[in-house]
């Protein structure tokens, strides 16, 4: 791959992610000559909780996982990072280092973006400032909504909900998740046992609501799921 080739992929993955949805072309360039793409095996760490923040990153193949170490050595899986989706980028902002680790669950391919350089850009551009910072508030919502989730739905709700967050009714034959390698992983992330996460998917399964294809799942049939999850009750008001 040439280096105008890989200068085209990361303009690409750019423009696709949401962080910098809104940023004019001239950006996306600046920001594209900052980024380099990396290849990462799966078990890799990307960085680790407390390191300064080199890079923000967007994932291109893959499954990436963020993840916290307890006191007691004990992990805890906060999010799994599918591809297209940027993270680590709120470590730039609080100049405190990462908050979470994180390490790729398969073998994947992300985009680094050189934080530094992105520090300074930010800095001459106020703009791109504020467009991602705008971008960051809407994903805090949506982790208040997931917490929400965790805390007052019951476990066959929390995988549901986990699955329609990226269920698009315009693309209905996208895959909605990669299931990681360890399903105790994502099980641990929606607060369940891996039992139960394997009970609910061979449920939504056999009613024909969901298909699995090795570790892609699609939804089939959104209108029961959506039931389910009682997200229509305010249409009916």
């Amino acid at each position: 791959m040439t280096k105008n080739d890989r200068g085209s992929i990361a303009r690409q993955m750019l423009r696709s992610a949401h962080l910098f949805a809104g940023l004019s072309d001239d950006d996306i360039d600046a920001i594209g000559e900052i980024s380099q793409l990396r290849g990462v095996r799966m078990g890799e760490v990307l960085f680790r909780a407390g390191d300064p923040c080199s890079a923000i990153y967007v994932a291109e193949s893959g499954l990436i996982k963020l993840y916290v170490i307890g006191p007691k050595g004990q992990e805890k899986v906060i999010e799994f990072i599918e591809p297209g989706d940027s993270f680590a980028e709120a470590a730039l902002f609080s100049g405190q280092g990462y908050p979470v680790s994180a390490m790729a669950s398969s073998d994947s391919s992300v985009l680094a973006i050189d934080g530094f350089a992105l520090a300074r850009y930010m800095h001459s551009h106020p703009h791109v400032s504020w467009t991602m910072l705008s971008v960051l508030s809407r994903r805090c919502h949506q982790l208040v909504g997931q917490l929400r989730s965790a805390t007052c739905h019951s476990a066959e709700q929390r995988v549901i909900h986990y699955l329609m967050e990226n269920y698009d009714d315009e693309a209905p034959d996208d895959a909605v998740s990669h299931l990681p390698n360890r399903r105790s992983e994502l099980a641990c992330a929606l607060g369940i046992t891996p039992e139960t996460l394997c009970r609910v998917l061979g449920k939504l399964r056999k009613n024909g609501w969901i298909e699995t294809d090795h570790n892609l799942i699609y939804v089939r049939a959104a209108e029961p799921l959506l039931e389910l999850l009682d997200l229509r009750g305010s249409d009916n008001d």
